[in-house]
């Protein structure tokens, strides 16, 4: 089989490190089922004694890959809002949009979902989960300090969220096909976030909503 050219690879990276990124290189060019663990010691030039001291089997390292890739997504998205007020993460919440792939690679994820199906759900109930909790909290908090109002249901607002948040993902990954003119990612979202905010802001969410829109024009 060929052997790639590696990605840019940080030299201080410990051996663990360094496997996952190479696998994670090959498996988006060629797909997880394709890559063996032969090809993925060729390339990094090391025994399978070697990557078996690290990870149990390929489906082990497949398994830290996808926990990895939610983990990476989570840190962006947390450093994306830092520093934030609870308006001002749901107006960063739809400018970080595009960027939220829980599904990986596209071909990386039909392959873990047909070759790999535990880990693959495994990965998605794990999402859900990380989802789910951290909306259900930020909604009590917005609640809490007035901005959001007391009257929705929670439970039904954070599903419908999450439901359609997905499908806008979808959508703009073109893993989501609807008949018609074709929907700019810019147009779905400014949608989204109109149907989101006059479901929850009260009347002083509002007000802090259109002060921070001010904020980000200029």
């Amino acid at each position: 089989m060929a052997i790639y050219l590696q990605p840019e690879i940080d030299h201080t990276m410990d051996m663990k490190e360094k496997i996952l990124e190479i696998s994670r290189s090959l498996f988006v060019k060629r797909g997880v089922r394709d890559v063996n663990v032969d090809e993925i010691c060729r390339n990094i030039g090391i025994s399978k004694k070697t990557f078996y001291q690290y990870y149990e089997s390929k489906e082990d390292l497949v398994g830290i890959m996808v926990d990895d890739h939610l983990r990476r997504m989570l840190d962006d998205f947390m450093s994306e809002i830092s520093g934030c007020s609870t308006v001002g993460v749901l107006v960063k919440t739809f400018s970080h949009t595009p960027k939220m792939n829980i599904m990986l690679d596209k071909k990386i994820a039909e392959d873990l979902d047909r070759y790999y199906h535990d880990v693959f759900v495994a990965h998605m109930k794990k999402s859900a989960k990380y989802f789910k909790e951290g909306m259900a909290n930020y909604l009590a908090k917005g609640i809490e300090e007035g901005v959001f109002r007391n009257d929705f249901d929670i439970q039904a607002t954070m599903v419908n969220f999450i439901l359609l948040h997905r499908e806008v993902v979808r959508y703009i990954s073109g893993d989501c096909i609807c008949e018609g003119r074709k929907v700019s990612a810019k147009a779905l979202i400014a949608c989204m976030a109109d149907m989101v905010s006059h479901t929850i802001l009260s009347p002083k969410g509002w007000e802090e909503y259109a002060e921070y829109e001010k904020t980000v024009k200029k």
